[in-house]
């Protein structure tokens, strides 16, 4: 046993070419040793594996024990470094199977609990693949529904309200609050790539659909005074 566990282990030229780690007791290549001017064979215990291990049940000590100063710090590194965190993130998604499947639970779950938000964001990122002009935010889109008392700007109705341009930005419309409208799905869907005031004209219901755009122009002017 004492033989099997020597420390070092030297070559013909009296190089150091292996040694017996004092953690693991593994008998590991110098490679896999710190390098230390100050220990007589140059190398500091425990070998490289086990420092990682030391450090990382410290930290998980100190997480467990400071885990709001931890949530801090992860913040304002992902603030100082969203390049680097959005590629990481990236390769992590693409390379580990269980950090794939979480965030697609996570996902679905906040699009449960802000079906709005969500809403605005895969509407948003549509338009953009498009390359459409122009861009608006949850609270731009919040200010236009409550503007036309959150009904549909064509037939009047509150139910299944989505977000429809009222010049499509397939025809050159722009993807911006001013160009935005309520519309239920039912209606929406009916009047696909038209202009508004063709979609309206068609179904019958011009002057309902001018005079709801006017209170909803007239609201929205009045909010944002």
């Amino acid at each position: 046993m004492a033989n099997r566990l020597l420390p070092v282990k030297r070559d013909e030229r009296g190089e150091v070419v292996a040694l017996v780690c004092t953690k693991c007791l593994e008998e590991k290549p110098a490679s896999e040793f710190h390098k230390s001017a100050s220990i007589k064979h140059g190398h500091r215990m425990p070998c490289k594996a086990c420092q990682r291990e030391q450090r990382a049940e410290l930290q998980r000590a100190y997480n467990k024990r400071h885990p709001e100063k931890v949530k801090a710090a992860l913040k304002r590194w992902h603030e100082k470094n969203p390049e680097y965190e959005r590629e990481r993130s990236k390769r992590r998604y693409e390379t580990d199977l269980r950090y794939r499947q979480r965030l697609k639970v996570n996902s679905r779950r906040r699009a449960r609990e802000n079906p709005e938000y969500y809403a605005v964001a895969a509407h948003k990122r549509r338009e953009l693949l498009r390359g459409a002009e122009g861009s608006f935010t949850l609270d731009d889109w919040r200010l236009v529904l409550r503007a036309h008392g959150g009904s549909c700007v064509y037939c009047g109705l509150s139910e299944n309200i989505t977000i429809d341009h009222l010049d499509p930005v397939s025809r050159g419309g722009d993807n911006d609050a001013s160009n935005l409208a309520p519309a239920c799905k039912s209606c929406n869907s009916k009047k696909k790539d038209d202009h508004a005031d063709d979609y309206a004209a068609s179904a019958g219901v011009l002057r309902e659909f001018n005079e709801r755009r006017v209170r909803g122009l007239a609201a929205m002017l009045g909010e944002m005074i």
